[in-house]
């Protein structure tokens, strides 16, 4: 059993701790600000008990999660003094970050390890400031982390090959998938893939191509289904490579190249169509229809954790 800090009260922050509590380990969940830490706390005893009643978690290891489970200001005193791991997962902002791990530094002990959950910022910068960056490294989940098996291990220049392992076994024994991430850019790997993705529908919608159904349908039902069981390479592999570079050499010039988002999202922005929040994105949302939404992601990704399990 690990001491862990997890740091945010947002997003992230409750997801990373029930990953982590649902493992075994105790977990102090810490922010700034009592009452969003209060429904940060609320949100992960949610997920605890969505786990336990879909016979995920036990009712022994339940329990376990829920006495292991504590809160804290971010300013209380002796927080860090005996944690073997902290996470942090504070708005992406570099010098944010910076200051926080610098502050940090000066109350954790030298062994206690660093980890970032950035998604897009480069983790060398975050952690140049620091006397002892080796101990530091980037761990990205994606939401929600308990239910998404994948973990961008990011290194960065400066970590120590031992402790970027010992973060690497970590990670296994918790049954996530690391992807060890070789040479640092912005967005990482699957935030690349995600807008590159995007700014092709983007692109396709702009020109009349195909509705946001449409297009959403055919990543549902078309691409998604298939790569689910397997990644691009091999699809290619099977295609025929020679095959597939013809056609690359055909598609690629005519792929959308957009530096920038496309006047038509710019104008939704600008009407304060944000999507779920604001009733009106995309697609036109209410509040229950965006919960049962996610209530039917959540069952659907544990279906498929269920699924890895049996393989």
């Amino acid at each position: 059993m690990l001491e862990m800090v997890c740091v945010g009260s947002g997003t992230m922050g409750p997801g990373v701790a029930v990953d982590y509590l649902g493992h075994g380990h105790r977990v102090t969940l810490a922010g700034r600000d009592p009452a969003r830490l209060a429904a940060a706390r609320q949100r992960a005893e949610s997920a605890l008990g969505f786990l336990a009643a879909e016979n995920f978690l036990s009712a022994e290891k339940h329990q376990a999660a829920l006495a292991n489970l504590a809160t804290a200001r971010l300013d209380a005193p002796g927080l860090f003094q005996n944690a073997a791991i902290v996470v942090e997962n504070i708005p992406e902002s570099l010098g944010l970050k910076q200051q926080f791990f610098t502050e940090l530094e000066e109350r954790c002990s030298p062994g206690t390890l660093f980890l970032t959950n950035t998604s897009s910022l480069v983790i060398t910068e975050i952690f140049r400031p620091l006397k002892n960056p080796g101990r530091a490294m980037g761990t990205h989940y994606w939401n929600p982390p308990y239910l998404m098996p994948l973990v961008e291990l990011t290194p960065g220049e400066l970590a120590d090959p031992a402790r970027v392992e010992e973060v690497y076994q970590l990670l296994l024994g918790m049954g996530k998938t690391p992807v060890r991430v070789r040479k640092e850019m912005p967005g990482i790997i699957w935030n690349r893939l995600q807008f590159a993705l995007l700014r092709e529908c983007l692109y396709l919608l702009e020109q009349g191509v195909a509705t946001v159904e449409e297009l959403d349908q055919v990543i549902q039902k078309g691409l998604a289904r298939r790569s689910s069981f397997m990644g691009l390479f091999k699809v290619a592999d099977l295609g025929g490579g020679d095959v597939w570079h013809g056609i690359s050499e055909y598609l690629f010039p005519a792929l959308s190249n957009m530096a920038q988002p496309p006047a038509l999202w710019d104008e939704m922005i600008v009407r304060g169509e944000f999507g779920l929040k604001s009733g009106q994105g995309f697609y036109r949302w209410d509040e229950q229809a965006g919960l049962d939404l996610l209530k039917a992601r959540d069952r659907f990704l544990l279906d498929k954790l269920r699924e890895d399990s049996t393989q």
